[in-house]
């Protein structure tokens, strides 16, 4: 796919050392987040090559996906057999319907890891701050991985809003600005202003 080469330059730009978003952006630019770049950037240094590094974290985030997505179903309905249905029919749906995904170096999986890790971590405890604290961080780190995964923070912030918890909307709302801030000046001041 020619989204893995594009990834691996980047991947091992971020190996390197260079800035990522150093210069001002030309006929090209990278309008991705970096945490894909560096992960997968320092994974490579174990494994040698950055686009079979990015293709093995890729398969590994699909595993953890549906993983992920039968852990929910099961803390709903405490059936086993329902969580490996519901994991098997996240692969399965993938192959069938976006079969180049699986184990293509590109943040989309990855990144997914972390927003749905956010939405299990949220329906694991919603009344606990720690855990509230653990969601709003891991999508903080799924929105640096890959920018258009807003779709289940949104629904956190809405279902805290929907039930009045203000305290939680505070801890929650807090803790994703406050480490999304960090990311972005992170970001800002390791690798450039564009």
């Amino acid at each position: 796919n020619y989204n893995e080469g594009w990834n691996a330059y980047h991947q091992q730009e971020a190996r390197e050392g260079r800035r990522l978003y150093g210069e001002t952006p030309q006929l090209v630019c990278n309008n991705y987040p970096p945490v894909s770049f560096y992960l997968i950037g320092l994974a490579s240094r174990l494994m040698g090559d950055v686009n079979q590094t990015g293709r093995w974290v890729a398969f590994l985030s699909l595993v953890l996906v549906a993983a992920l997505c039968g852990a929910i179903v099961r803390r709903f309905t405490a059936s086993t057999p329902l969580a490996v249905y519901t994991a098997l029919q996240v692969v399965i749906w993938l192959a069938v319907y976006k079969e180049d995904r699986i184990g293509m170096n590109d943040p989309q999986l990855l990144g997914t890891v972390f927003s749905i890790l956010g939405l299990y971590v949220y329906i694991r405890e919603p009344e606990k701050p720690g855990w509230l604290v653990l969601s709003a961080l891991a999508f903080s780190i799924s929105v640096f991985t890959k920018h258009n995964l807003l779709a289940f923070p949104a629904a956190v912030g809405f279902h805290l809003l929907l039930r009045k918890v203000w305290k939680g909307v505070a801890i929650w709302g807090g803790t994703a600005a406050l480490g999304s801030a960090l990311l972005l000046a992170l970001t800002q001041s390791r690798d450039g202003p564009y």
